[in-house]
């Protein structure tokens, strides 16, 4: 008698866990918690689902993923640029996408990733600054520009993926300036994006380089020191010559051995959705890939043409 009432009693602890244990995904990140978390605080409400979030940088968090393979305990992966996956995509699966409003410039060819964001390298001048003529890229290559930068490392994945992006889409005159971007800078490079946006307030160059939306971060920021330095800044998306801007895109991807396959896909799918999407243009302050949020943000840019197509062909140019 003792023993059944033991086994009656395992059956239904085994049983309880199964109902108490909370679905989960497991998501590596290649951007900081604290500037997708409202995303993650979204879906985790809307969803019950737990995200498991690790930060890390890119190189070591895909290296820990090709290492494990079967036993990575990773579902999705979400980049802060999109080149970043190219040498993976031997790992992921298809995506099973639900909103078919995503442009097809912004899906892979096989379903291995899709943009969930896009973003504008720009170019910020200060506005007392009335000599500020640039438009075109072809202008960076005039002498007169030599040593008036603020920029970080052209190394950088953000300055790679924007010179890419460039070569992608771009004419010989837009891009001639690659040839040798360091004889812009007017200082050495260091810091980051708001740091350049820091640099010029401070008048230590007349011209930055800088992701369009830490400018948003700081316009946004609590700190009164931050929201002086946007006050007395201006940003400009520069064109080619055909009249078009180039973007770049993080992405989202799930693992070919995801273990939380199903949550992973609805993870995925969340940030596809009209929720999430309004959330990347009013928390992330970058521009959506879902159509009918952009075109309600590019009414504030009346001369801003888009080039999605620079996203997919970023991605053949070494």
């Amino acid at each position: 008698m003792m023993r059944r009432i033991i086994f009656l009693f395992l059956i239904i602890s085994m049983l309880s866990g199964q109902v108490l244990a909370k679905p989960v995904v497991n998501v590596y990140s290649f951007r900081k918690a604290e500037l997708i978390s409202p995303l993650i605080t979204s879906f985790e409400i809307e969803h019950a689902v737990k995200v498991n979030l690790v930060y890390g940088k890119p190189n070591a968090l895909l290296s820990k993923l090709a290492n494990e393979q079967i036993n990575s305990p990773v579902d999705v992966l979400l980049t802060s640029e999109l080149s970043q996956l190219q040498s993976y995509k031997h790992l992921l699966q298809p995506l099973a996408i639900s909103n078919t409003e995503i442009d097809p410039t912004l899906i892979d060819d096989k379903r291995h990733w899709v943009a969930v964001s896009l973003r504008i390298r720009a170019l910020f001048t200060r506005k007392t600054d009335t000599h500020h003529s640039l438009v075109n890229y072809s202008q960076l290559a005039n002498s007169d520009l030599a040593g008036q930068f603020c920029n970080r490392d052209f190394t950088h994945s953000y300055n790679q993926q924007m010179a890419k992006s460039l070569k992608a889409i771009g004419s010989k005159q837009d891009t001639n300036w690659l040839d040798n971007p360091q004889s812009l800078l007017k200082r050495r490079p260091s810091g980051g994006d708001r740091d350049q946006l820091r640099f010029l307030y401070r008048q230590q160059c007349n011209y930055a380089l800088a992701n369009h939306y830490y400018y948003a971060m700081l316009v946004n920021s609590k700190n009164p020191l931050d929201r002086a330095v946007a006050n007395h800044l201006e940003m400009h998306f520069l064109q080619t010559q055909s009249g078009v801007t180039p973007v770049s895109a993080t992405a989202a991807a799930i693992s070919k051995n995801a273990p939380n396959e199903q949550n992973a896909q609805l993870f995925v799918n969340f940030l596809l959705s009209l929720e999430a999407q309004k959330l990347v243009t009013t928390e992330l302050h970058e521009f959506a890939v879902l159509p009918t949020i952009r075109k309600t943000q590019l009414t504030h840019y009346p001369n801003l043409k888009l080039s999605l197509e620079s996203v997919k062909k970023a991605l053949k140019n070494k």
